[in-house]
């Protein structure tokens, strides 16, 4: 995930205070743990839980209005007070012999003195930072990153433009070999439809045709991902196409070989998400010239530019 997003979530997860970064919490977990591992708890009486873990933690979430570390420590450890007993207290007492993790849950940075209190209350405590809180939204599957940061009312094309530009730099990794000569980069495309039809044929060419005009919507975005950056489109390509090259198959089986490989060594087997934006990535670079047989007016192109 790109520093700009994750400081984007980071400020927005900051914003939540009180119920609603408790609302937060609870969405967060059970989209990234399902309901079998993570279960909420009801508000009026918790007894000092915030949410079960994996029927063996207790959470304690806390998302203050003011970063006050006098009121952090009566909130979440010992208030001093028998009518108000902290979080930790309350887990003590109504939690600890059953569930015997305790993991805190806060909207901002765990700094040095927070971490020293709460570790002192409980050496192995469990400590949840909103940097944590992002980490753990960038490594869920692309379909959750997405509600995630529609529930943080973040602008769905900042969200599937990062994930659109992971997917690229996954593309990019994919093979050792970085050397490529930089050539010219096409910047408008050849008619797609009679691309289509050299390069597919039956079905094929219905089905794809259906698929760039959906993926059509993120080209500009990869336009603009690659404005000025020749050279990865030419590395991005050259993978590419020599991917394809060597399976030796029609050019829809060979893409479908290689979104197979891609899933695979991203870890991305089972997300549908994933696979659909690697899809537009490649149709991209289909209908933007870079794979695929040359249509007559390519070749045409390709050699006035010469």
């Amino acid at each position: 995930m790109e520093s700009t997003t994750r400081d984007i979530i980071k400020e927005r997860i900051r914003s939540k205070k009180e119920i609603h970064f408790q609302g937060f919490v609870n969405f967060l977990y059970t989209k990234c743990y399902g309901s079998t591992r993570f279960t909420t708890i009801k508000q009026k009486r918790d007894g000092g839980s915030d949410g079960v873990l994996d029927g063996n933690t207790i959470l304690a979430v806390y998302g203050p209005n003011q970063l006050d570390l006098n009121k952090f420590k009566k909130k979440l450890g010992k208030s001093g007070n028998a009518k108000e007993p902290g979080d930790f207290e309350k887990y003590e007492k109504n939690f600890s012999d059953k569930y015997p993790n305790w993991q805190v849950v806060y909207n901002n940075e765990m700094t040095t003195s927070r971490v020293e209190y709460l570790r002192e209350l409980k050496s192995d405590v469990i400590l949840v930072g909103v940097d944590d809180l992002v980490e753990l939204i960038s490594v869920q599957n692309y379909a959750d990153i997405e509600a995630i940061g529609k529930w943080l009312e973040i602008k769905n094309s900042l969200i599937s433009n990062d994930l659109l530009y992971e997917v690229v730099i996954g593309m990019l990794r994919l093979e050792e070999d970085t050397s490529v000569q930089i050539s010219s980069f096409i910047e408008s495309a050849i008619d797609p439809q009679e691309k289509i039809e050299i390069n597919f044929s039956g079905e094929e060419i219905d089905r794809v045709t259906e698929e760039l005009i959906d993926g059509m919507k993120y080209f500009g975005a990869l336009d603009t991902m690659f404005k000025g950056k020749s050279d990865k489109v030419n590395i991005l390509k050259k993978k590419v196409r020599d991917a394809l090259e060597d399976y030796n198959d029609t050019l829809y089986n060979s893409l479908k070989k290689y979104e197979k490989r891609a899933a695979e060594t991203s870890n991305k087997t089972s997300d549908d998400k994933y696979k659909y934006y690697l899809r537009c990535v490649l149709l991209y670079l289909f209908e933007r010239c870079y794979i695929g047989k040359k249509t007559l007016a390519e070749k045409k192109k390709n050699a006035l530019s010469k």
